[in-house]
């Protein structure tokens, strides 16, 4: 697998995808940790199935898709420098869901917490920052120092960075922009990671929500919860949209439903007003 991917980085096609390297790299990371020690005779279809499931357990479809496709395309690409490499990934691209919009209760929250700060700084850090600005997973591991003003608790995303490719200021405050603030700044990028952006820390997130007893919860959840905060305080559509950075308000104003008649008494310490 190793050698089927160092083959894909110096094909023409990782060059022509420029847009999408940033997101491939913690895609392809994961197939190295999960498939690196396997001779390629083992890596099945079957077996990629079983990866699509145990990813759909914890991410989007969307999400899942892209994971699929970045491993499809390393071995296209690998395909033109060895011959007999046959492509595994011709499995079923997993369907989103019509209705899922989980968040954090307020109980669920302090576990969540206690065990992220249990297993690093670095992650309670990450949930907490997630929490507050309701970006992206790949948005938020995009962030660089010189992006982040802590003065003020915000984030320039640069337009090559943020899923909608507009210019997008992130917003922090309360323990997430304290967390920040105690972060080493030992590389360029804020949450480490030395000559390229850090990778997602998967296992400790893995750990951290078995931890707290999150069940059918996702990273991506953070956000819809960041969002549904912002709408328990009062936030109309408008404003939970310039959150999220989303085109369409359409798809803002399911988090505005949701909160109707909810409340919680982390969310207005947490997630800034935009008005």
């Amino acid at each position: 697998m190793r050698d089927l991917v160092e083959a894909y980085r110096r094909s023409p096609a990782w060059t022509e995808r420029r847009e999408s390297k940033r997101k491939d790299e913690p895609r392809i990371a994961y197939w190295i940790d999960s498939l690196g020690g396997l001779p390629i005779t083992d890596i099945t279809t079957a077996l990629i199935a079983r990866h699509r499931d145990d990813l759909s357990r914890r991410f989007a479809a969307s999400t899942v898709a892209g994971y699929l496709a970045a491993l499809s395309a390393i071995y296209k690409a690998a395909g033109e420098h060895y011959d007999g490499v046959a492509n595994p990934v011709k499995v079923r691209r997993p369907r989103n869901r019509l209705v899922r919009l989980r968040y954090l209760s307020d109980a669920e929250f302090e576990r969540l917490i206690d065990a992220a700060g249990g297993v690093s700084d670095r992650l309670l850090a990450m949930v907490l920052a997630a929490l507050s600005c309701g970006a992206r997973c790949s948005e938020l591991m995009s962030i660089r120092w010189q992006d982040l003003d802590l003065e003020r608790g915000t984030a320039v995303l640069r337009p090559d960075d943020a899923k909608t490719g507009h210019l997008r200021t992130l917003r922090f405050r309360g323990a997430a922009l304290e967390a920040l603030r105690q972060l080493p700044r030992i590389s360029v990028w804020l949450w480490g990671g030395g000559t390229r952006p850090p990778a997602w820390p998967r296992k400790q997130w893995d750990e951290a929500r078995a931890a707290a007893a999150l069940e059918d919860f996702r990273w991506h959840d953070l956000r819809h919860t960041s969002a549904t905060w912002l709408a328990m305080q009062g936030a109309g559509g408008p404003e939970v949209q310039m959150h999220l950075g989303h085109r369409s308000l359409a798809i803002t104003n399911k988090y505005v439903h949701l909160a109707a008649g909810q409340r919680s008494d982390i969310g207005p310490m947490l997630v800034p007003r935009y008005y």
